[in-house]
This record gives structure tokens, C-alpha cells and sequence, in this order.
């Protein structure tokens, strides 16, 4: 069985396992980021489609054309998303169903870099809305070609080691008092940790149908995000982190190479079939603790699930 540790790339993971790599789509993927890298690692396997999911199409079109000067053959597509309209999700989605009618892989990696508190267009708290309740909405909207691609088809989410930071998720209050109660870091650490809970409620239902679903934490990366959060807030963060003994700095980087592995793991490596639902870092399965999942995580998945389809409009019985 292969081992990947903090120092694999994500062209370790896809030569390991090239014939993994079918049809998938991937948010969040431009620039100097871990979706970018994982883009180029996976096109180098002749997969059956690659669709990348932005809000810009610009930049989209500015990876593909880097992309396509490795791998000119790679089968790379882009659909607009706008994650802070659940309108936008919803027209993604009906763009996503018809180019990829079968979808082996779908990867949530998008995320917005913690700032100041405001509201999406839907009155959501903007992290919790574009981090966690878009990518639910968008993953249970492309159920259909998911389930089409048969057993072993996965769902994989980006979440991060700060979700240990909550001892719970608040289901009453996950607008914090419309600001009155937020910080940067709470409302990044309630977002990331929605993310993990939401990925045992959708392994519960996808279990079924022999398809599985990972959450994930790719390390501290040294990629464009960074520099999108205010220093103020960054060293609020880092002193909340201290106090929990999980203090960032001094922590070796990873390049966005190497940050992108472990999604990859979580998408291709077969090995973890039987560990549906479980979450990952540095390539293999976690062996920290989410002090949130001590206890009750199975009914907390359930009750997020709940609230997140009142908050979408919608109720899902694919399952």
C-alpha cells in the first residue's frame, strides 16, 4: 500500500494512481493555489474531463491555457460560479449536469479567505455561505451524475485543522447575531467545521450506493490566499491558535504542490474505500482530534444537514 506523508506532491498521488482519474470537477482552482496544482497533476493522466468551477472566468481560461502547454490534449472545461449566490450554485449545476452527464470525482476545494463579517446575497454569513452551504447545495444538485458514475465515485472537501478550534457548531446562531458576535476566526472555524460534519452526513447517504466522501486539512500553504487576510486578523488568529497549543508559526510551509496531495489521496486512492466519511492530513488519515466529534457527531451531521436544507430552499431524497 502506498504511504504519503506532509512532503508528497500531488503528482506523487496521481502516479500512483493514474488510472483513478476519470471525470471530475474541482472548485476554487486559479491562480497560485492548491486547486490549480491539483488541476495540472490530474490532467497529466489523460482524464476522461476536467471541469474547473470559478466566479472568474478570466482567470479559468488563464489556467486552462497553462495547462494546455503541458498537456495539450487535456480535456479541460470551466463553468462560472458565483459561491455567494445559491442562484449562481444552481445555474452551475444545470451547466455541470449537461457536459457531465457520468462525474467520478467531485472536489469542494473553493474557500474565501477570513475577513470582516458580512452577508451573502442570501443572508448568510458570507464564510459559513461560500465555504460550506454553496458547496452542499452544489454537490447534492450534481447527485445525479455522481450516482451515474456508479460505485467508487467520491466527494471530497477541503476543510482545515482549524475546525479544532470549536467544540461545537452553533445551529441556532450561524449568523453570529448578524455580526454582533463574530470574529474572523470563529466564523473560518465554524465554516471548516460544518465542512467535516456535513461530510459524515453525505457518507451516511452515499454509503448505499458504494460511493464514498472525504473532508480533509492540507496543511499551512504558502499560496495566494495568505495574502488576502488582513494582518490584524491573521494575528488574531495565531494567538487563539497558541492558546490552543495549535499555533501556526514555525509550522514548515507547504508548497501548493504539496498542499494539493492529499485532496488527491482523498479522491483517487482506492485504499480508503472502507473509511468513507473520515478525515484526512498529510496524506493519510488524520490522527488528530476534532474535539467537535467527540460525542454526537452522527446526530450533529444529521441536524446540520436540516438547517442547511431550509437554508437552501430545498430537500434532497436522492439517497
Amino acid at each position: 500500500m502506498p504511504v504519503f506523508n506532509a512532503e508528497s506532491t500531488g503528482q506523487d498521488v496521481v502516479n500512483t494512481f493514474p488510472e483513478q482519474v476519470k471525470s471530475l470537477v474541482i472548485t476554487g482552482a486559479t491562480g497560485s493555489s492548491i486547486g490549480s496544482a491539483a488541476a495540472l497533476a490530474l490532467a497529466s493522466a489523460s482524464p476522461g474531463k476536467i471541469i474547473l468551477v470559478n466566479r472568474n472566468a478570466t482567470k479559468s481560461q488563464e489556467l486552462i491555457d497553462s495547462i494546455h502547454t503541458s498537456y495539450p490534449s487535456a480535456p479541460i472545461t470551466h463553468v462560472v460560479c458565483n459561491l455567494s449566490s445559491l442562484s449562481s450554485v444552481e445555474e452551475a449545476a444545470s451547466e455541470i449536469l449537461k457536459e457531465a452527464p457520468s462525474l467520478d470525482i467531485l472536489i469542494n476545494n473553493a474557500a474565501t479567505p477570513p475577513g470582516p463579517y458580512s452577508q451573502t446575497v442570501d443572508g448568510i454569513e458570507s464564510q459559513f455561505a461560500i465555504d460550506y452551504v454553496s458547496h452542499f447545495l452544489l454537490t447534492n444538485l450534481l447527485m445525479p451524475s455522481i450516482i451515474a458514475a456508479g460505485p467508487g465515485a467520491r466527494v471530497v472537501n477541503v476543510s482545515s485543522s482549524a475546525a479544532r478550534h470549536r467544540t461545537h457548531l452553533d445551529f441556532e446562531d450561524y449568523n453570529f447575531s448578524n455580526g454582533e458576535k463574530y470574529t474572523a476566526f470563529d466564523g473560518y472555524t465554524q465554516a471548516k467545521l460544518a465542512i467535516i460534519v456535513f461530510t459524515i452526513a453525505l457518507a451516511k447517504r452515499m454509503e448505499k450506493l458504494q460511493m464514498q466522501s472525504f473532508s480533509l486539512h492540507p496543511g499551512s500553504i504558502l499560496s495566494s490566499m495568505r495574502s488576502q487576510v488582513s494582518s490584524d486578523d491573521w494575528k488574531s488568529a495565531e494567538k487563539r491558535r497558541e492558546e490552543a497549543g495549535t499555533k501556526t508559526e514555525g509550522v514548515k510551509k507547504k508548497t501548493i504542490e504539496q498542499g494539493c496531495s492529499t485532496m488527491l489521496v482523498a479522491a483517487l486512492d482506492p485504499g480508503l474505500a472502507d473509511h468513507s466519511g473520515s478525515y484526512l492530513s498529510d496524506g493519510v488519515l488524520a490522527t488528530e482530534t476534532i474535539r467537535a466529534l467527540n460525542s454526537g457527531a452522527d446526530e450533529a451531521a444529521e441536524k446540520l444537514w436540516k438547517i442547511t436544507e431550509k437554508l437552501v430552499g430545498r430537500e434532497f431524497t436522492w439517497s
